[in-house]
């Protein structure tokens, strides 16, 4: 049950990061994955663990939590891969879905689960009346497949509405920041 990412040789491991720094990612930051990520595999040979099989381990430890119902927290249980923040998030997701989660327990992981975790006086993680909430609006529904968390119409940030178009500025925008960025180093 390893992930692609670990599967992948280093060459093809940067030849993958490279492809996403063309758009929303630096050089430098690719850079550092690179060899965090090497030293990281160097560290688990060195200790008679080959990589794929320590992530096999952490994905047999949260496959146990999940049939035990632990409480999962998305962005703090799962081992995590460099990547794009929402990006690597959907990917968690799927993952605990694939380690025997429904789609509503890996939603709840990401959002109800988070709020009773962190307690603060003005709750969140859950659409009432009377709570603020930032929502993200699908195409498709992620209950029947989680992959349809990819499927962004529009996204409402503290009361703001961003529709598609906006989304697809932003990226271009931030698409057009790392070129800069990457033509300077």
């Amino acid at each position: 049950m390893t992930s692609d990412v670990d599967q992948l040789t280093p060459e093809e491991f940067e030849k993958s990061l490279r492809q996403l720094s063309n758009k929303y990612i630096t050089n430098p930051t690719i850079d550092y994955w690179r060899n965090s990520l090497s030293c990281e595999k160097q560290l688990y040979l060195k200790s008679g663990m080959d990589f794929p099989s320590l992530h096999q381990a952490a994905c047999d430890v949260l496959a146990a939590f999940i049939a035990a119902d632990v409480r999962i927290i998305a962005g703090t249980d799962t081992p995590a891969r460099p990547g794009i923040a929402g990006h690597i998030l959907q990917q968690e997701l799927a993952e605990y879905v694939r380690l025997g989660m429904s789609p509503w327990q890996a939603l709840r992981s990401a959002t109800n689960n988070v709020a009773r975790t962190v307690e603060q006086e003005d709750p969140f993680g859950q659409i009432e009346a009377n709570m603020r909430a930032n929502v993200v609006l699908l195409l498709a529904d992620p209950l029947e497949a989680i992959k349809n968390l990819e499927a962004i119409e529009r996204i409402v940030q503290r009361g703001k509405i961003l529709g598609r178009k906006q989304l697809d500025r932003f990226l271009k925008e931030v698409t057009q920041l790392v070129k800069n960025a990457n033509q300077t180093h």
